[in-house]
């Protein structure tokens, strides 16, 4: 009996963590470049198996009871396109194809596919949390002139060249790790390099979440009605439990 409660309480907690993990993505589904976050979930079998015939885990089992207890979640973003919506704002840029905007940010650059950029106070282009678009020859000044940006990356002001985009990607995109909201972090020892020339950049437009609010809405009512079914078993077995001890007591 305590080998079940052990089981409905972790996987109660995985429900929890599945509910966050839906709200979050639910709340940034008008974050322009938000990548929705997914979570894959597995089972573990207690230590008594390994422990061997003789000995029984703290959990109550039998030992060679096959018995699987949740594991946390492991997390990851969902690095698909979102639809672009055109804007017809000159700072509003998209990406079609494998490859992100580098932003600097006081942590260093970081990777984005939210193109909501502007003027800041020193001319360049930037986010509108401040941190600066990044070109070949770092930040991109464009001051007051007339902004124009070719499928290449090329960045033009008043019809002369300044600077080309820089465009760039993970060797292994399951190495990017998010940092707030839209921006991804590359861990040091992870390759970055140049995206490829098949990708374009769409001035005028701009890449909204991937997030599906309809699936989203419709995953959080499946993952709340788990965790009232596991929260019930622990309530459950607490009070067959305390039956038990009762009965133990005559």
């Amino acid at each position: 009996m305590q080998a079940g409660l052990y089981i409905a309480f972790t996987g109660a907690r995985a429900a929890e963590k599945k509910i966050e993990q839906i709200a979050n993505n639910l709340a940034n589904a008008s974050s322009v470049g938000y990548k929705q976050d997914l979570s894959a979930e597995a089972g573990v079998l207690p230590l008594a198996i390994a422990a061997g015939p003789d000995r029984v885990s703290i959990t109550g089992e039998s030992p060679g009871a096959k018995l699987l207890y949740s594991t946390p979640s492991v997390q990851y973003p969902d690095l698909s396109p979102g639809p672009v919506k055109a804007t017809g704002n000159p700072f509003d840029l998209s990406i079609d194809g494998d490859g992100y905007f580098t932003v600097m940010t006081k942590s260093g650059p970081r990777l984005t596919r939210a193109g909501s950029f502007r003027v800041d106070v020193d001319g360049d282009l930037a986010t509108a949390s401040g941190e600066k678009l990044l070109g070949g020859g770092g930040p991109i000044r464009v001051s007051a002139g007339t902004l124009s940006v070719g499928e290449d990356g090329q960045v033009m002001v008043d019809g002369a060249a300044v600077d080309t985009l820089r465009i760039q990607k993970a060797a292994d995109p399951k190495s990017l790790r998010k940092v707030g909201r839209n921006l991804f972090e590359v861990p040091a020892g992870a390759a970055v390099q140049p995206a490829g020339s098949e990708v374009r950049i769409h001035q005028g437009s701009l890449e909204e979440s991937n997030v599906a609010a309809v699936a989203g809405m419709t995953e959080m009512v499946e993952a709340s009605r788990m965790f009232e079914a596991y929260a019930k078993m622990v309530s459950t077995i607490s009070e067959l439990n305390s039956k038990a001890n009762e009965l133990g007591r005559v």
